[in-house]
C-alpha cells in the first residue's frame, strides 16, 4: 500500500490476467494517482469484483436529499417538510455541480464551509437549525450505507452572536399602542390571549371553546413544542374578555381564522407576518422588517431581526409576573419556560398559588381595551 504495508487480499478469481487487472486497480486506488472520482469507480469495481457482481450502494447527493424529503412527505408536518425542503435547496445550489457527485464523496470540509456560508446570510441560530436538518439527512445515509462516517457530527456546535438583537418585551404605552392599531376582532382577541398567558401564537390559535372553564377559570391548550396539554389558568382580565367573546362565538375556536391557518394548513408564520403589520401600523416595527424586498438586496441576504414579535409578548408576561411579586417558580409555570427551578419545585406550585398570582396581574389593556371592544 501507499505507506509501505503490506495486505493480503483474495481476488477470488480463476482467471490470471482479470486477477492481476484487479490488483493493479488496488495499487492505482493505494497510490494516490487517482482522482477522487476515479477513485470512488475504482472502489465501487473492487467492492463489485469481491462481492461476486453486487454493487456498492451509491446516490448522487442531489438525489439522495430529493429521495429523503420524498419519504419525509408521510413523517412530518408541511412547515417541517418546507425547512427540510429550503435546507436542501440551499445545500445543493452551494455546492452547485459537485451535488451531482456521489454521495459517498460528500466531505466534512463541505458541510463545515456550508455553514459557513449561511452564518454569513442568516443568524447563528437559523444557521445551526439549517445543519441540524442536513445532519438527520446525513445520519439517514449513513444508517444506508451510503456513506461511511456522519460528516457532520459535532456541527451544530455554533457560538452565540453577541451582536445579535434579542426579543424583547412591550412597554405599557407599546401595549396600548397595539391595541388601537388591531383593527381585526380576532386580532384583537388573540393579542389580549397572548397579552395574559404568554403563549406562543400557534397554541393561542388552536384554542378551543370545549377547552374553556369559565367556572374553574382555566383552558386545556395543546403545547405543540412540547406535544402535550396543559392547563393555563385565565388571569381576570383575560376571563372578563374572553367571557365576553364567547357571547358573539359562532365556531368551536377562539380564533377560526387562524385556526384554520395553523390546524390545516400548518402556517404559524402567516400569523407572524400579520401581527407585524399590526406593529408597523402602531409605529413600533419598521416596515422594511416585514418585506424581503430591501434595497440593494436579494432573499439571500441576511436578515436583521427586530427583536419585537408575537414572542414579545410571553417575555412580557413572564417579566410582569415577577415585577409584582410572584415567585419566579410559579412566573416560569404560569407561561410555561422549561427551568430547572420548575421541575425542582414543581410538586409544590398548586393550583392555589397560581390563581393567586394571577388575580393580582394588572389590566394591561385598561380603557384603550375596553373601548375597543364596544
Amino acid at each position: 500500500m501507499g505507506n509501505g504495508k503490506w495486505v493480503l487480499r483474495s481476488t477470488k478469481l480463476t482467471d490470471r490476467k482479470k486477477a492481476e487487472a484487479l490488483v493493479e486497480s488496488y495499487h492505482a486506488t493505494t497510490r494516490g494517482t487517482l482522482t477522487m472520482i476515479q477513485a470512488q469507480k475504482q472502489i465501487s469495481e473492487i467492492y463489485a469484483n469481491m462481492n461476486t457482481g453486487e454493487k456498492l450502494p451509491s446516490s448522487t447527493i442531489g438525489g439522495y436529499l430529493d429521495k429523503f424529503l420524498e419519504q419525509k412527505k408521510a413523517e412530518v408536518s408541511s412547515s417541517t417538510l418546507d425547512a427540510y425542503e429550503a435546507t436542501f435547496r440551499f445545500f445543493k445550489q452551494f455546492l452547485g455541480p459537485r451535488a451531482g457527485l456521489d454521495i459517498k464523496l460528500l466531505t466534512r470540509d463541505d458541510v463545515v464551509k456550508f455553514r459557513q456560508d449561511r452564518m454569513n446570510k442568516t443568524s447563528p441560530a437559523t444557521a445551526r437549525q439549517t445543519i441540524k436538518k442536513l445532519n438527520v439527512a446525513i445520519h439517514e445515509a449513513q444508517m444506508e450505507g451510503l456513506i461511511m462516517s456522519h460528516v457532520g457530527d459535532g456541527l451544530t456546535r455554533i457560538k452565540f452572536d453577541p451582536m445579535a438583537v434579542k426579543t424583547r418585551e412591550f412597554t405599557p404605552g407599546e401595549i396600548r399602542k397595539i391595541d388601537q392599531a388591531i383593527d381585526d376582532p380576532e386580532w384583537k382577541g388573540m393579542f389580549a390571549f397572548g397579552l395574559y398567558t404568554g403563549q406562543r401564537i400557534k397554541d393561542v390559535a388552536k384554542a378551543e371553546w370545549a377547552n374553556v372553564n369559565f367556572k374553574e377559570g382555566f383552558i386545556r391548550l395543546f403545547i405543540s413544542k412540547k406535544k402535550v396539554e396543559q392547563k393555563k389558568f385565565l388571569a381576570p382580565p383575560l376571563k372578563a374578555n374572553l367571557e365576553l367573546m364567547k357571547k358573539k362565538a359562532t365556531t368551536p375556536y377562539l380564533f377560526p381564522k387562524a385556526f384554520e391557518m395553523v390546524a390545516k394548513k400548518d402556517r404559524s408564520a402567516v400569523l407572524s407576518n400579520q401581527f407585524a403589520v399590526f406593529l408597523v401600523k402602531a409605529g413600533i416595527l419598521d416596515k422594511a422588517h416585514t418585506s424581503h424586498k430591501k434595497k440593494a438586496q436579494g432573499r439571500s441576504a441576511k436578515r436583521t431581526r427586530s427583536g419585537v414579535g408575537f414572542h414579545s409578548l410571553r417575555h412580557g408576561a413572564t417579566s410582569l409576573l415577577k415585577k409584582i411579586g410572584v415567585p419566579h417558580a410559579v412566573a416560569m409555570e404560569i407561561v410555561g419556560h422549561d427551568s430547572k427551578q420548575v421541575s425542582q419545585h414543581y410538586t409544590h406550585i398548586g393550583d392555589d398559588a397560581i390563581r393567586d398570582a394571577l388575580k393580582n396581574f394588572p389590566d394591561l389593556l385598561g380603557k384603550a381595551g375596553r373601548k375597543a371592544k364596544k
